[in-house]
């Protein structure tokens, strides 16, 4: 059956580790796109710091979607409106906050170009300097003054591990954690997931479950794999996400392996 919905993470799958899309990966996407198939970028990013790659591949241009915030947002790309979108209960905030004040950790949100963040470390400047975006220093009052769709808590891969499995539990169905990157500990609304979000929108655009390709390398990418008729993972994904692909590419992000699965299942 032929694809019609192609959903593709942005970092360390459609993007190179220079953060740019190789005219190789734009020439297959833009080939999709000419046979008709829906493209979809889903990114934990916010939509401010994914709008760049919307325009550089002129989805705004035509029919296209952004799932950004790890499916807290889905938005029109052509017409820039919300889909849907969910964000997190003020208790659930105010419990991350406790948790970061008493133990010294850090602690970030976004907003537009702006990234808020509570006791700034290295691992929050790393964001700051690959995101391109402002970093604002903030409290409690500063959080709970404006709807926020995800928290992060940025910091040492080994020392998230067990902050991480104390607050799964904790926050049990009130919240979505997971990692987007080894340093980054993600805390979403519970309706927030790449593959809930890759679902309603198909739902919305009456494609079958059979006719969607998603292709990811991370944990916030692996409902999304699951759930495609075809999911893909990078050569470089995790262990986790290549477990449950489908396929997995031969060659890295940094080798054009986006176009090598989209030559194999779409062109």
């Amino acid at each position: 059956m032929a694809i019609k919905l192609l959903a593709t993470d942005m970092d360390d799958t459609l993007l190179s580790h220079d953060l740019s899309i190789s005219p190789g990966n734009k020439e297959a996407l833009e080939a999709a796109e000419d046979l008709g198939v829906h493209i979809v970028l889903a990114s934990g990013r916010s939509l401010f710091s994914m709008s760049p790659y919307v325009k550089s591949l002129g989805i705004d241009t035509h029919e296209g979607y952004v799932i950004s915030w790890n499916g807290a947002l889905v938005t029109d790309a052509q017409t820039q409106k919300p889909l849907f979108e969910y964000f997190l209960e003020p208790s659930v905030i105010n419990e991350a906050i406790d948790y970061c004040v008493k133990h010294d950790l850090s602690l970030q949100t976004q907003k537009d170009s702006r990234i808020f963040v509570i006791n700034v470390n290295r691992y929050a400047e790393l964001d700051v300097a690959v995101s391109k975006m402002e970093l604002v220093p903030s409290d409690r009052e500063g959080f709970l003054s404006m709807p926020l769709p995800k928290l992060i808590l940025p910091g040492d891969p080994d020392a998230l591990t067990p902050i991480e499995n104390m607050l799964k539990p904790h926050f049990g169905d009130r919240a979505r954690l997971f990692r987007s990157k080894p340093y980054f500990l993600e805390i979403m609304p519970p309706e927030a997931d790449k593959g809930l979000a890759l679902a309603h929108l198909a739902e919305i655009l009456g494609v079958k479950q059979e006719e969607v390709m998603a292709i990811g390398d991370a944990g916030n990418d692996k409902h999304m794999i699951e759930w495609a008729g075809i999911g893909v993972a990078m050569a470089n994904a995790t262990e986790e996400v290549r477990k449950v692909a489908n396929w997995v590419t031969t060659k890295t992000n940094d080798e054009d392996g986006f176009a090598e699965a989209l030559r194999r299942f779409v062109l």
